[in-house]
């Protein structure tokens, strides 16, 4: 994965955070919602584009190469690859919440997010649900295209995700003292 690129992942869950609670809050229906998940597919893929076009240019001109820093190998097809990955991400990510506080916050804010999750299934609002749904894969969407478990470095959707739930929680619960 290429430096730009990284945001990519990062934008990809704040859309789907902004359709989710959209949906939450019944402001849009579930086709309305890919209907405008489109619509902001267009700059992410234009801009990626134009990314990778504009380095190649610069690379080819300045004489500059690519090097490969860390782990970037996409680990698809190798014995117990998947396995292996839902493993290490449990561990690092929910297990060592016990003993680590920037994951013990994570941990956390997932927690919250289910109990959203389930609101919405009892709710029965399909569209905020399945929207929910694709942001929790999405805060491992590195993970998945690589069939690998991923750092905390390359984890930056993760803090976005933190904070738009505690915003979203806090602001539930001042609704409701003011109410």
């Amino acid at each position: 994965m290429r430096v730009c690129q990284a945001p990519l992942f990062l934008y990809v869950t704040f859309v789907l955070l902004i359709l989710f609670f959209k949906a939450f809050e019944g402001r849009i229906s579930f086709w309305e919602a890919i209907k405008e998940g489109v619509y902001f597919a267009i700059p992410l893929f234009s801009g990626s584009a134009l990314g990778v076009m504009i380095g190649k240019i610069i690379g080819e001109i300045s004489h500059l190469g690519y090097y490969k820093f860390g782990q970037t190998s996409i680990e698809w097809g190798t014995s117990g690859a998947f396995k292996t990955m839902v493993v290490e991400n449990l561990d690092r990510y929910f297990l060592r919440a016990i003993v680590y506080y920037p994951i013990a916050v994570f941990g956390l804010a997932f927690l919250a997010f289910g109990v959203i999750l389930v609101y919405t299934m009892i709710e029965k609002k399909i569209a905020a649900f399945v929207l929910g749904v694709a942001v929790c894969v999405s805060l491992f969407l590195v993970s998945l295209i690589r069939c690998n478990y991923m750092w905390y470095r390359t984890a930056q959707s993760i803090t976005i995700f933190i904070g738009v739930v505690f915003f979203f929680v806090l602001d539930k619960l001042s609704y409701r003292i003011k109410k």
